[in-house]
């Protein structure tokens, strides 16, 4: 302050003072260290995290308290450091904790252990809480603590599922059964017991092993490999399909403790999770048969037969089942509707391996079949695989072994739906003058009407009489 004639002149300057040396701070660092085999091997089930808080200011600290999540909340200590025992963390003051943390599965498969812990603490005689996030080895950064265990392999387990064909005397693959080998292998470095392989395709589980166990611990031992073997039954649905697509489970507890671990079968690789996939398509033989049959009836009950009743039996000759059944015959048009209800067994619209199918169609006789005394025919059936093979036959009339035409007889008095007529011209030699010489021929026309109408209008020509 300046005075001058009375009068009070006023200057400040800003004014700036270091006070960082009166702050109080507090700091934590983390770190981990193995705990040594009796090889000086580090351990792998285990490891110590040491972590050490200092105080940074210059006041001194109390209600220390450091909270970290990987050991389950707050830690336990000091163990060492607190000179005095006056639960004061005093200037520059360092206080040691010490906790062993049990390495776990997940740790393992990582490679690597990734933390970080926190350090409250209030300043002496006030309610101001200050706190630090650990650092791995400066009190002035704050990265989290990495403890690389790529040493420590995972415990693991492998299966490979492998099918084998049993062979017939010619040397050809079965059709009805096929081997599951099953192999189990440890990958990690801890002894595996409750070995269970389930398949779904087999039931449940697998029975076995068969061999693998050397020593009879029931402990699958590093790379031990355990076999089971089992036959399976080849079903009709697999033989449909060409093919038999499959997985199994192995599932494994580590020894002495609750961890349990698994794996998916592969068909050849302990690295890998795929499918095992066996071919059955040389199973497959496709066939079909079909046997057409004609009987001659009369539908309307008038006494005269006038039409053909097809039976079309179609017969599943093969060992795969089919779909898409379809029965044509040209003398139709296309198409024979069907089948007959209660022939497809089921109901399904599969024709199984041995079923007979039966399809019905009423035929109208015409005045041709008649001139001809017989019709003759052949249709024809479709069917597909479930494996998409086509497969098909020409009607027979008696044997699904053979491809001959029906030929169903038509009688001389057989009757046409429609309008028709028949005549029938008979001829007798005769005496007309009674001279005991036979010198003529008496021919008797006979007229009939065949078909379903009345007739008028009746004309009968014949040329060796000169007309009408």
């Amino acid at each position: 302050m300046f005075k001058e004639g009375g009068a009070v002149n006023i200057q400040s300057n800003d004014l700036q003072i270091d006070l960082t040396h009166c702050q109080s701070a507090i700091a934590l660092v983390k770190r981990g260290a193995f705990p040594l085999l009796p090889d000086a091997e580090p351990r792998c089930d285990a490891l110590l995290f040491v972590f050490t808080v200092t105080n940074q200011g210059t006041e001194p600290l109390e209600d220390i308290v450091i909270t970290d999540p990987l050991l389950g909340g707050a830690v336990q200590g000091p163990q060492s450091g607190d000179d005095n025992n006056s639960n004061t963390l005093d200037p520059n003051e360092a206080w040691i904790y010490q906790i062993q943390y049990d390495i776990t599965q997940a740790d393992k498969v990582k490679g690597e252990i990734e933390n970080q812990a926190t350090v409250t603490a209030t300043i002496e005689n006030t309610n101001l809480v200050i706190q630090d996030f650990s650092d791995d080895n400066s009190i002035f950064e704050d990265d989290p603590t990495v403890i690389d265990i790529s040493h420590c392999p995972p415990s693991s387990i492998a299966l490979i599922k492998n099918g084998a064909y049993l062979l017939l005397p010619d040397a050809e693959p079965r059709c009805d059964a096929l081997l599951y080998v099953f192999t189990v292998t440890n990958q990690g470095p801890e002894p595996l017991e409750d070995i269970v392989i389930t398949d779904p395709l087999l039931g449940g589980v697998v029975p076995g092993p068969q061999s693998g166990d050397d020593n009879n611990s029931n402990t699958l031992d590093p790379n031990e490999a355990w076999i089971y073997q089992i036959q399976y039954d080849i079903t009709q649905a697999d033989i449909n399909l060409g093919e038999i697509v499959n997985q199994a489970t192995v599932t494994a507890t580590i020894e002495n403790t609750n961890i349990e671990i698994e794996d998916l079968s592969d068909d050849d690789s302990i690295f890998e999770d795929e499918p095992t996939i066996m071919d059955v398509s040389s199973c497959q033989n496709p066939s079909i048969g079909l046997i057409k049959e004609g009987t001659v009836i009369d539908v309307d009950a008038d006494g005269c037969m006038d039409s053909i009743l097809y039976t079309f039996t179609v017969t599943n000759t093969g060992d795969v089942d089919l779909v898409d059944i379809t029965v044509e015959d040209p003398l139709f048009g296309g198409a024979i509707p069907g089948p007959v209800d209660g022939t497809d067994i089921g109901n399904d619209g599969i024709l199984s391996v041995g079923e007979t199918w039966a399809y019905e169609a009423v035929y109208a006789i015409t005045q041709t079949d008649i001139d001809n005394q017989s019709v003759i025919n052949q249709a024809t059936v479709t069917a597909v695989s479930f494996a998409n093979i086509p497969v098909s036959d020409q009607s027979d009339n008696d044997s699904l072994l053979e491809d001959d035409p029906t030929r169903t007889p038509v009688p001389d008095d057989a009757c046409t739906d429609g309008p028709n007529i028949g005549l029938i011209k008979e001829g007798v030699l005769v005496d007309t003058n009674a001279d005991g010489c036979l010198d003529s021929i008496r021919y008797t026309f006979t007229v009939t009407n065949t078909g379903g109408s009345d007739l008028d209008a009746i004309s009968l020509t014949d040329f060796i009489l000169f007309g009408n």
